[in-house]
């Protein structure tokens, strides 16, 4: 069985590298790239809840505030990962049964963001 990360930012270089390293390292993974709450509903309505997301918290226009959220209104269960170069203001939305499994500040370190996708992945 196949489990699913969503992988949302806006460097279409950094996400396609992460998200191809992704699967290269961790079997039994697909990997989507959803860049705002939009794509980010199409996904949780049309296919089965991932197993895992991991959110840019830098991305532009407060996408990534929007997509957090969205998942908080939505009361998605799932992990989280946050990624961010600064310290981000989020600290007011409930999560509700989100979980933050991991939080990266760029630049990011792959080896430990691997061990948390994986350590995440199993849990």
């Amino acid at each position: 069985m196949y489990k699913h990360i969503l992988v949302a930012m806006d460097n279409t270089l950094m996400m396609s590298s992460l998200m191809t390293s992704i699967a290269t390292l961790v079997s039994k993974i697909v990997t989507h790239p959803v860049g705002d709450t939009e794509a980010m509903a199409g996904f949780l309505d049309n296919n089965k809840s991932p197993s895992l997301i991991i959110l840019d918290m830098e991305m532009r226009d407060n996408k990534s505030r929007a997509i957090l959220e969205f998942l908080a209104e939505r009361k998605t269960k799932v992990g989280l990962i946050l990624i961010n170069a600064r310290p981000s203001d989020y600290g007011d939305i409930e999560l509700g049964g989100m979980n933050i499994t991991g939080q990266f500040k760029r630049p990011l370190n792959y080896r430990t963001l691997y061990g948390t996708i994986k350590k995440a992945l199993e849990g």
